[in-house]
């Protein structure tokens, strides 16, 4: 049950005994401006040091075997190195996968990602500013431009929202 966000990803399923390895277990090169997402298994404990410049995503998915993965995520520009470290754990758990997508058309002021925009979104928005919930897509909220989600942003998609009626 892949996340919506994640349809046709490109991935690396990593051996499950790759676990016992404690060293680099893979680099690869990106093709083109990309997002990588780390699939871990929500039973691995600590998080391997090499995932700490990693974020931690709300996403989570589990495989037909009940295992939960809970995912973190990078961007890396074309031509930038990916470095896969190990798991840092060797038993009751399985390896890690690795997803790759190259980034999605952004549709202006669809902050749920579901591509679309509507008062949903504003809806999203206001919950967001109120500390009551999440932004799935911050980037596609942030009409002023300025990297900041705040209610000139809500504001803006106020004015949208407001076009589209009329």
């Amino acid at each position: 049950n892949l996340p919506s966000e994640l349809e046709g990803a490109e991935y690396i399923k990593t051996a499950c005994d790759s676990k016992n390895y404690t060293d680099t277990l893979g680099t690869f090169t990106a093709g083109a401006d990309i997002d990588i997402y780390i699939a871990m298994d929500a039973r691995v404990s600590p998080i391997p040091d090499w995932l700490s410049q990693w974020k931690k995503t709300p996403l989570s998915f589990a495989s037909s075997n009940d295992v939960t993965f809970e995912l973190y995520k990078k961007s890396f520009k074309e031509g930038e190195n990916v470095t896969l470290g190990s798991n840092g754990q060797s038993a009751n758990c399985v390896n890690y996968i690795v997803l790759a997508m190259t980034e999605k058309e952004i549709v202006k002021g669809d902050i749920n990602s579901d591509g679309v925009f509507s008062v949903s979104d504003i809806v999203m928005m206001q919950k967001w500013l109120v500390c009551k919930g999440d932004l799935t897509n911050w980037k596609a909220g942030d009409l002023y431009e300025d990297n900041i989600i705040n209610v000139f942003d809500l504001c803006l998609m106020k004015q949208m929202v407001k076009e589209i009626v009329l």
